[in-house]
């Protein structure tokens, strides 16, 4: 004790005021630029907090469907890929200690060594090389793999449960998640498993090779300095990420906010609010430009810890520890060599703890990692609970289903808006092949042709309709794709189908004249995106054309025939009724009222009317 005494009482009489001064100097500043950089700024206006990140459990519930099991390919892939992070590590360990042969032979001046080692390298190179490429090609098939797996399977889910659920406003991001949410998971995920492994297998690997070269003590003393510099870190930075995760919930508020403005343009020049609203924007920006200013702040004081912490003191702890051995008087095989022999046991030595230091910084990149992976595996989360929910609710609906060809026959049936509120209760109703019906309008009307059409399943009752393929539901957006337009014209059929059918393209083109839509004629097969290719009349006009081409018993039109002229639309009626194909219209336009024979009419209270068009 006494000794430590003395060396601090001597180091403290070389030391003058020129070299601690600019030190105290740079932390007054810090701290004094932080603090006069927020005098004026407001008080912040919200305190929401930042939730912790649960990724790793998340992550687990995907696993049995990333894995199949220990002997599936995924998992040879992950055995592979494991493997080639431990060869990558030892390519490292060789990469380090040739290197430090070939600058201690260039000291030496030893020619004769340095091209020996040098044409020997040459001949590794490219194994070193296939193992990084190995690694990478692992990497790449995993995460398709991965991906491809998680996709399918949300795919799947959705397509079997979107029947309850596509009308919530919760899925408004499905398509998202559907098409790319998988991909991310499954990327994020085999990153992060590479990215803790490799941290991993190094920092053991170099604790071992440290410990074997000068005892634990030094390997250990390093590890547990890092460990401290970086959970202080994380209590430092942990203000920083609380800002920046309020941060985003400043920007969604402000983007509802613009986009209501733009929304409600003309409503708000209307009532002459533009000096309000210009006001509250200008509030709303001042508050997101105060708060980016707070992060700033923050950031300035974190910076500044974080570069005296994981920069310079862990370079000082790695001088001190690893200097240890070699001012050790009673370290004999150490003593015993010569400065030339020293040096590059020394430089390994360093490089082995920055390697160590290294993974440390891996381990701590893997944490953010692992906080942008939690985004979009909450968002796939979410939106499976979502339809585990819908599935679970289905089970619960009690309603039947029979087929019997030529009629739709509802028989006590009951539909339901959401899972708690009835809109119609007890619906009996019958309509056979033939009677053409005009629905009006309403939220019932809507559960009804979703009910007949197999969309949406009734809560009970017995409904009664034609087998799967003789009831055509057409929607208010007509689906189109991008594909061949003869596919999107034979859609669900596939051109197999359509040939087993009897039907040829000539055929398909006199259906399209039919419809109006003889431009496209002679262009079946054209590839395209049809959804921006076709304006919403064509999109119409290609949904008759694919119901006269599937002669369904019962067409189920939901609001797709209001852009279509009277001319038009008394046509297809007339080529329908040729086909034998019975319409039920959903519709707002009180000429196609006119035209339909019968009427059904469902009011706010539940109650049904079907009767005869008094036109008719």
């Amino acid at each position: 004790m006494s000794g430590v005494v003395s060396k601090l009482q001597m180091l403290a009489s070389t030391l003058e005021v020129k070299d601690y001064a600019p030190s105290l100097a740079s932390i007054a500043a810090c701290i004094a630029i932080s603090k006069i950089y927020q005098i004026d700024l407001p008080k912040p206006l919200i305190h929401s907090p930042h939730k912790k990140c649960s990724t790793a459990s998340m992550c687990c519930q995907f696993m049995k469907q990333l894995i199949p099991g220990p002997v599936s390919q995924e998992a040879l892939y992950l055995y592979g890929l494991l493997g080639s992070l431990i060869a990558e590590v030892y390519v490292h360990y060789y990469t380090i200690t040739t290197c430090t042969k070939m600058e201690a032979f260039i000291v030496e001046k030893d020619s004769v060594q340095f091209g020996m080692n040098l044409v020997k390298f040459l001949l590794n190179v490219p194994l070193l090389s296939f193992v990084s490429s190995i690694k990478q090609f692992l990497t790449d098939e995993l995460k398709i793999r991965f991906g491809e797996r998680l996709s399918n399977q949300l795919h799947s889910q959705f397509t079997m449960d979107t029947n309850l659920c596509h009308d919530d406003s919760s899925f408004e991001n499905a398509g998202e998640v559907l098409s790319r949410g998988g991909q991310r998971v499954g990327r994020g995920v085999v990153d992060l498993f590479a990215e803790i492994a490799k941290a991993l297998i190094q920092l053991v690997f170099y604790f071992r090779v440290l410990s074997k070269m000068h005892g634990t003590a030094v390997p250990k003393k390093f590890l547990i300095f890092m460990i401290i510099v970086h959970a202080i870190m994380a209590a430092v930075r942990k203000p920083l990420r609380k800002l920046r995760h309020e941060s985003h919930t400043l920007e969604k508020k402000s983007d509802r906010n613009c986009q209501n403005l733009v929304a409600n343009a003309e409503a708000i020049a209307a009532s002459n609010g533009r000096d309000q609203e210009t006001f509250k924007q200008r509030g709303m920006m001042n508050t997101v430009s105060a708060h980016m200013r707070r992060i700033t702040a923050a950031t300035l004081t974190s910076t500044f810890t974080d570069n005296i912490l994981t920069k310079y003191l862990v370079l000082i702890a790695g001088w001190a520890t690893s200097s240890r051995p070699f001012f050790d008087s009673e370290n004999e095989a150490l003593a015993e060599l010569s400065e030339v022999e020293t040096m590059p046991l020394y430089y390994n030595t360093a490089r082995f703890m920055l390697a160590m230091y290294n993974s440390i910084s891996m381990l701590k990149h893997a944490k953010c990692q692992a906080e942008s992976l939690h985004r979009n595996v909450e968002g796939i989360e979410q939106m499976m609970d979502k339809m585990n929910q819908a599935a679970k609710h289905r089970k619960n609906l009690n309603g039947t289903v029979n087929y019997e060809n030529d009629t739709i026959r509802l028989n006590e049936v009951t539909f339901e808006c959401t899972e708690h509120e009835n809109l119609v209760e007890n619906c009996t109703i019958e309509i056979r092949r033939g009677q053409n019906v005009f629905v009006s309008s309403t939220e019932g009307a809507r559960a009804f042709m979703k009910t007949v059409a197999g969309v949406m399943p009734h809560k009970k009752g017995q409904l009664t309709r034609p087998a799967k393929g003789k009831v055509l539901y057409i929607t208010r957006s007509p689906y189109v794709f991008e594909s061949s337009l003869r596919d999107v014209l034979i859609y669900p059929h596939r051109p197999i189908d359509m040939m087993g059918n009897g039907v040829n393209d000539a055929k398909l083109e006199q259906i399209l004249e039919k419809v109006q839509l003889s431009h496209f004629v002679g262009r079946l097969e054209e590839v395209n995106d049809w959804t921006a290719a076709m304006n919403n009349s064509e999109k119409e006009k290609l949904a008759l054309a694919r119901v006269l081409y599937h002669r369904p018993q019962f067409a189920l039109f939901e609001y797709c025939t209001d852009e279509l002229s009277e001319d038009l639309e008394t046509s297809i009626y007339e080529l329908l009724a040729q086909s034998n194909v019975t319409c039920i219209v959903l519709s707002n336009k009180e000429s196609t009222r006119k035209r339909m024979p019968f009427s059904l009419h469902f009011d706010e209270f539940g109650h049904v009317q079907f009767e005869k068009t008094q036109s008719h």
